[in-house]
């Protein structure tokens, strides 16, 4: 709808009528208000007078209404309510409609109940402040949403028309919206909208699905969408209002719905009936697993396979998606523990096409040997490295009267050192293997096992970190290790340009192994 035409609506939207009051005041919560010295209340929900003849009434506890028979929460209408605390709040969207005419309007308000105010203490009723946050026509021709602005002019606030239509927003920021007085939809363009159907299936908790006005705008679009609303596949429209699976893969123009979907009738009551199958998700596994023709084996396949690359593990192992779907299926928990198990082989460079490894009779025994011979490996190449840089690291060890600074003989050797000196070297072994650093242990030459000291010492031969136990947090660093440590980089100095004439050479690299998946 063109600006021009929409400013022509806004001095023509109906007032709220009672019952529409009425019915947006019921929204609240329900309270008795009581006079703890007349022994009488008033209840806000059915808002009849109740005659109290208890002495022990208890502000802000739970009292059953003996007209409406609804459980209200007690308030003292002498407890010392000031009038500006909000007691509570409700979102409402109402809808209206004009006598002669087919248009429907939309108002959204937040309502916020004070006590305290007016004749909350004389007749026991509380105030209830209405603040329109919204507006909305839904014509025959289009739709248009207003919002409210203050104009300096006039000094208040006025209508204008919003850029594009939108859901509403509420100052009341709760998941939760209350839409009331629906029959004025009967007497519009939209009575064929199934709108209510719509409303009723968020009203019964599912609040993923979009707003009523979202939904009204596409069903502009898409009238087609009120046969499907019909049909419980309500997920359907939702998926396309927002904008998770592409709208023309369906035929809206058709009036049969297997048709406008695209599906025989045995797909359409799979997925009609199964409250945990989405139409899109079907289309895939269709398109996944087309040979066979039962809907729910299809979706099964699916569903089992959906996180990982099947297609790719297939051409791989040189079968075909089905086989790979109906095995993993059968076999396995978690599809991804597949593919965990697939990468593996090609680590290890097993025939993967050979069906003894590609579905092996005991799936997780040979998950769990082939995670096993990976580590296995793992450990093998960083030794191998490893070892390359110990003729290396061979002159940065040295000898200091009792004291003695060696070099780690394995990545087990750098974890059992943060282990029993319970400090955080052990992150840094795999360093030490691709040689960004370097880990030295400093011990007494009298027990070379047993951890004394740690030192990190970078590519430059600088001494970064030399710590004890806990990192000496309680116990200071003796003088004869600080003596060691003056005397360790003097000689890290001195052996320099040494170092770096044997770093020039090359370490050899670690080819990168084959891997299908994220």
């Amino acid at each position: 709808m063109k600006k021009e035409e929409a400013e022509k609506y806004i001095a023509h939207f109906p007032a709220l009528t009672v019952k529409a009051k009425r019915e947006a005041e019921l929204t609240l919560n329900p309270y008795i208000i009581y006079d703890r010295k007349r022994k009488i209340g008033r209840c806000t929900y059915c808002g009849k007078i109740l005659n109290l003849k208890r002495n022990t009434l208890v502000n802000h506890t739970r009292m059953t209404c003996t007209e409406c028979k609804y459980e209200c929460e007690l308030i003292d209408s002498l407890s010392g309510y000031h009038g500006y605390n909000v007691e509570c709040r409700s979102n409402v969207i109402v809808y209206l409609n004009k006598r002669g005419s087919e248009d429907l309007y939309i108002r959204c308000f937040t309502l916020e109940m004070f006590f305290g105010r007016g004749k909350f203490k004389t007749e026991l009723k509380p105030e209830i402040e209405y603040t329109e946050c919204r507006r909305y026509v839904f014509t025959a021709d289009g739709c248009a949403e207003y919002l409210p602005k203050y104009s300096y002019k006039q000094d208040k606030y006025v209508w204008c028309v919003a850029t594009r239509v939108r859901a509403p927003y509420f100052a009341n920021c709760c998941w939760w919206i209350n839409e009331i007085n629906s029959s004025a939809i009967e007497k519009t363009w939209y009575k064929y909208s199934a709108l209510r159907e719509w409303h009723s299936e968020r009203k019964n908790g599912y609040r993923n699905y979009s707003s009523s006005i979202d939904y009204l705008k596409f069903y502009r679009r898409h009238t087609g969408a009120e046969r499907l609303v019909k049909c419980g596949l309500r997920t359907v429209v939702d998926d396309c209002m927002r904008g998770r699976d592409n709208c023309s893969k369906i035929d809206w123009k058709q009036t049969e719905v297997p048709k406008m979907l695209h599906l025989n009738q045995a797909e359409f009551d799979f997925v009609r009936n199964d409250p945990y199958t989405r139409y899109f998700d079907y289309l895939r596994a269709r398109e996944a697993f087309s040979t066979i023709s039962d809907p729910a084996k299809r979706f099964k396949y699916y569903i089992a396979t959906q996180t990982i690359n099947i297609k790719a593990i297939a051409k791989r192992a040189g079968t075909t998606t089905l086989r790979l779907a109906k095995y993993i299926t059968k076999n396995t928990t978690v599809a991804v523990d597949y593919q965990d198990y697939f990468n593996n082989c090609l680590r290890l460079k097993y025939d993967v096409k050979q069906p003894s490894i590609a579905f092996p009779r005991d799936f997780y025994a040979a998950h769990d040997r082939a995670a096993d011979a990976v580590i296995a490996l793992e450990n093998h190449i960083e030794q191998e490295r490893l070892d390359e840089l110990k003729k290396r690291r061979e002159m940065l060890c040295k000898e200091f009267g009792e004291y003695v600074i060696i070099q780690p003989d394995s990545v087990a050797d750098i974890i059992r050192e943060g282990r029993i000196q319970n400090h955080c070297v052990g992150g840094y072994a795999k360093r030490h293997c691709d040689g960004k650093l370097t880990i030295m242990f400093l011990r007494k030459k009298d027990d070379l096992q047993k951890p004394y000291y740690t030192m990190e010492i970078s590519n430059d031969l600088e001494i970064v970190q030399c710590r004890g136990y806990q990192n000496n947090r309680y116990d200071p660093k003796p003088p004869e290790v600080e003596e060691i440590e003056r005397k360790y980089a003097e000689y890290l100095k001195s052996i320099l340009p040494k170092w770096k004439k044997a770093s020039q050479n090359p370490l050899k690299a670690v080819k990168k192994q084959e891997r299908i998946g994220a």
